[in-house]
């Protein structure tokens, strides 16, 4: 197989002349198609897909890391870090209130669910139906307001970073924006797979039944049950790292990034 190389946007990539042409078809044929032969469907679906947002969450990193080292002062650099997401062309100075009550909702239920996760096992026999129950309506709530706030940002768009944030510090927090996205809509999914596939179909709240086009297999649930641990602990370590970046906004850099997303601000 001959290669190739393209310089754009200051870094390198990587080309093949012969099909598979991108990094996603590459790791694709090489790793999941050997796999195609054994497991479930779903087990296989889901992987695929989280192997798809992987490398595509990696291939933004890699750009702003390679654009932000190579040439830091380059406007095509600038414009990345400092993109509005939005419909228009008006530049927005300030969240919306919708976009701030998406976050501090997230946020609540979020940190709650965390805190109180650990300790299902620990709440009282008679109780723990109704904790559970709870508990999936909660994640599935936080996965359908993530998924909605995704597409209020793109339509009302978010002010910028100021222009004193360094463009590590800019690097950082489009790191942690991605995985907050990624992981809050991954996270209840495995939550919701792992419940279908252990035949504890959720019931939102009692009233709605949530099925998912998946037979009852052990495997499957285990294997969500210790993805949706893990994706726990790395939810934790990404809002210490989101509180510790709003804290050297106020107090440290003394800007206006913490309170432009306070309610009544």
């Amino acid at each position: 197989m001959h290669l190739i190389f393209k310089h754009k946007w200051h870094c390198t990539y990587l080309h093949t002349v012969l099909k598979p042409r991108y990094p996603f078809d590459l790791a694709f044929r090489s790793y999941w198609i050997p796999r195609i032969k054994r497991g479930t469907w779903v087990l296989r679906f889901f992987n695929a897909r989280l192997d798809a947002f992987t490398l595509l969450g990696m291939g933004f990193i890699r750009k702003g890391l390679c654009d932000a080292v190579r040439n830091p002062q380059d406007d095509g650099v600038k414009d990345f870090f400092n993109k509005d997401i939005k419909m228009n062309k008006n530049i927005v100075t300030h969240y919306s209130s919708g976009s701030k009550l998406f976050h501090w909702v997230i946020a609540f239920i979020v940190i709650t669910m965390l805190s109180v996760s650990f300790f299902l096992e620990d709440v009282p026999e008679q109780y723990q139906s109704l904790a559970y129950s709870i508990h999936k309506s909660l994640g599935l709530t936080v996965l359908f307001l993530t998924v909605l706030r995704f597409l209020w940002i793109m339509y009302r768009g978010k002010p910028v970073l100021p222009p004193t944030v360094s463009v590590w510090d800019k690097v950082i927090s489009r790191i942690v924006q991605y995985c907050f996205y990624l992981f809050l809509i991954i996270m209840p999914l495995c939550g919701w797979i792992m419940s279908v596939a252990a035949n504890r179909v959720p019931v939102y709240f009692g009233l709605v039944p949530m099925p998912l086009p998946i037979e009852a297999n052990k495997a499957l649930a285990k294997f969500m049950n210790q993805a949706h641990e893990t994706i726990a602990w790395v939810l934790i370590v990404l809002i210490v790292l989101h509180v510790a970046g709003a804290i050297k906004h106020h107090f440290i850099d003394k800007d206006n990034v913490l309170k432009r997303m306070l309610p009544g601000k």
